[in-house]
């Protein structure tokens, strides 16, 4: 007997194994693809600047600005800096270009393995197994730049689902998950807005549910002498409220300091959105487009198109049909496997709030065509299936108790699978790495050109199509210890950072285009330029000319588009393919056949590459008559 309890032990252990890195396969996979010559721009750029404010008087307090306020008129910001609070631990540890891509990736790893810990405290191997084989789907449909890259709604897809699993668990009577919830909802909540409505969601249908049960198990007089004592609780109960207050103090002091702050400021936001919102018959079509065969979180490439198209009557009704089943089940199961009626209230909850904040969503191609905006939905929509599946199995091993040894075993098999699928199969879009390339060309070129004891300005007034390299740079220069401020308003940077005041260097002004760009000014300085290579110049212009070439064999760029309203009418096939065609194909609104041309393929992976000239021009500072003027 001793020795059949030894080689079951071995055979769960090595299971386990098995379950963990194949859920890692998708991660590990990502980051090795991503951190291969990558350096932060743009957003991501801005996010490892904040990190670095952390542990100075400008410390963060709140997230990321958000574009909604500011496209009605006021500076709202995502809840709070908690990620930059974890990118500023891994920079005092290693300063290095990719810390906060290494993170982000760490943060993920510990999520995933959360969730998996916590469904095997739920229910042993047989649940471990099942759920590990919706977890590592997900994690494969998002494969790629969104696994890792520290974009703040990107960041937030993983912790939300082992988010959801310790709520679960917790509500389950495993008041340690309650600890690990907090951490995992706030960093997600924190991140992005889209996130927040949901976390809270869960965390009332998990609070609501275990009350309920509470009650009812202590006036039952049956089930008196069953009901677990509260001391075990008290201990994490405290724990998570005291981590609650540690993790959220930055934003509460936002509101304290100044009279309400972001939170104040979100509120007048949102009153604002009644008319330009995109309102509820939108977004429930999005949800029933999530939730309906075949859901996001199954499918190979994360993006926006297939959510953007309005769904039909038959999807609501197999949204519905789902719905249906789950609660049966979940009703079937309150006594025997009460974590399924748990998870399935929780996804229900969570899609409810989700889709009521979707309502506010401004009616706007930027909005809409950004898939950081419905993430979300790739957790909420595989909980969903998951209670409503484990509810079934359930149900159907009631009659058949034997039937959850071979579900188990399918279920090591088919996330193995899904993981080896992830490690030999190329991510689903080619990874940009142009922006990085100026970066890495243009910074050291002007830190050597710049007195270290001088203050310079970034001039950040021309957005497009420098952005991302201006902020890239940014970045490079502050992390070389230079003093770089930036002559914008943008609450992006802090405070310290948009100070002019001794900033007597001068100013840096980066421009970009096919051609090398004149200099802004006749006494400007060059300090810095990219120049292109001839075969990266000639692959893009033989890709762009075939695209232009199929795109008029397939009548005009219209025909392009999945959905109509775009805006490319009367653009030429080559204006298309050099304007708004990689944009729109970037964000999932190409129909899929043109997205899978070969032409597409080759224009996108050309245009990856640094194909512009880039040039960085340094202005003298202003006389002391014309500072006096």
């Amino acid at each position: 007997m001793a020795l059949l309890n030894l080689q079951q032990s071995r055979l769960r252990l090595a299971a386990g194994a098995l379950l963990v890195a194949s859920v890692l396969s998708p991660l590990v996979t990502s980051f090795v693809e991503v951190s291969r010559g990558w350096m932060p721009v743009a957003d991501t750029a801005i996010i490892a600047l904040r990190a670095r404010d952390v542990f100075t008087e400008d410390t963060p307090l709140l997230g990321q600005p958000s574009v909604v306020g500011a496209r009605l008129g006021e500076q709202v910001h995502h809840p709070g800096p908690l990620e930059f609070w974890f990118i500023a631990v891994g920079q005092q540890i290693n300063d290095h270009p990719t810390t906060s891509l290494v993170v982000v990736a760490l943060v993920n790893a510990v999520s995933a393995c959360a969730a998996l810990w916590w469904l095997l405290r739920l229910g042993g191997v047989r649940v471990v197994a099942m759920g590990a084989t919706i977890l590592v789907t997900v994690l494969w449909s998002i494969r790629g730049e969104m696994l890792v890259n520290p974009l703040n709604p990107f960041a937030a897809i993983v912790p939300l689902a082992a988010y959801l699993v310790c709520m679960v668990a917790a509500g389950s009577g495993r008041p340690w998950a309650l600890v690990w919830g907090v951490v995992f909802g706030s960093y997600a909540a924190q991140a992005h807005l889209t996130v927040t409505g949901p976390v809270v969601a869960a965390a009332v249908a998990v609070l609501i549910s275990s009350l309920a049960s509470w009650v009812t198990t202590r006036h039952g007089a049956a089930r008196v002498a069953e009901t677990p004592s509260v001391a075990p609780a008290r201990r994490p109960a405290l724990v998570a409220l005291a981590l609650l207050a540690l993790v959220w103090a930055g934003p509460l002091t936002d509101v304290v300091v100044n009279r309400g702050g972001n939170l104040a400021a979100l509120g007048s936001t949102g009153a604002g959105l009644d008319e330009s919102a995109i309102g509820w018959e939108r977004a429930t079509s999005v949800t029933v487009r999530a939730v309906a065969p075949w859901p996001v979180w199954m499918r190979p490439t994360a993006d926006t198109r297939t959510l953007l198209i309005p769904s039909v009557p038959a999807q609501a009704a197999l949204v519905l049909g789902l719905w249906f089943l789950g609660l049966v089940c979940a009703a079937r199961l309150r006594d025997r496997a009460p974590a399924v009626g748990l998870a399935f209230t929780s996804a229900t909850a969570v899609l409810a709030a989700g889709t009521l904040l979707m309502t506010r969503m401004p009616d706007e191609l930027y909005s809409l065509a950004s898939v950081g905006n419905f993430v979300w939905l790739w957790p909420a929509s595989a909980l969903l299936w998951g209670a409503s599946m484990a509810g079934v199995i359930g149900v159907v091993a009631i009659a058949r108790p034997r039937l959850g040894t071979p579900v188990a075993l399918l279920g090591v098999v088919l996330t193995c699978g899904v993981g080896v699928a992830s490690a030999i199969t190329p991510v689903g879009r080619p990874i940009v790495r142009a922006e990085a390339a100026y970066v890495r060309a243009l910074a050291p070129q002007v830190a050597r050109a710049l007195d270290p004891s001088a203050a310079y300005v970034l001039d950040l007034e021309r957005r497009p199509p420098e952005s991302q390299v201006v902020v890239g740079l940014l970045h490079e220069l502050v992390r070389r210890d230079l003093d770089v401020r930036v002559n914008g308003s943008l609450a992006s940077f802090g405070r310290r950072r948009r100070t002019l005041a001794g900033a007597t260097g001068g100013t840096l002004v980066v421009q970009r285009g096919n051609a090398m760009p004149e200099p802004p000014l006749t006494e400007a300085r060059l300090v810095g330029s990219h120049t292109p290579s001839v075969a990266v110049t000639q692959a893009l212009a033989i890709a762009e000319q075939s695209m232009a070439d199929r795109i008029e064999r397939a009548g005009g760029p219209v025909q392009l588009i999945a959905l109509p309203g775009l805006g490319v009418e009367g653009l030429s096939a080559l204006e298309m393919t050099r304007g708004p065609l990689l944009g729109l194909e970037q964000a999932g609104l190409l129909r899929p056949e043109v997205s899978s041309w070969p032409e597409t393929t080759a224009l996108v992976r050309a245009r990856a590459a640094p194909v512009d000239h880039v040039t960085v021009h340094i202005l003298p500072p202003p006389s002391s008559t014309e500072q006096q003027r």
